[in-house]
């Protein structure tokens, strides 16, 4: 299975590129809310 292939299989049977997304950018809004505001 080619990497292209591999992908669109995920896409079209798993929600797991969508579940990973949500949660980083929640961790990532986490960490930056929690950084200095002159760091930003």
């Amino acid at each position: 299975m080619e990497k292209y292939e591999f992908e669109e299989y995920l896409e079209s049977n798993s929600n797991v590129k969508e579940s990973f997304l949500e949660k980083a950018l929640e961790y990532q809004q986490q960490k930056n809310k929690d950084r200095a505001v002159a760091k930003r």
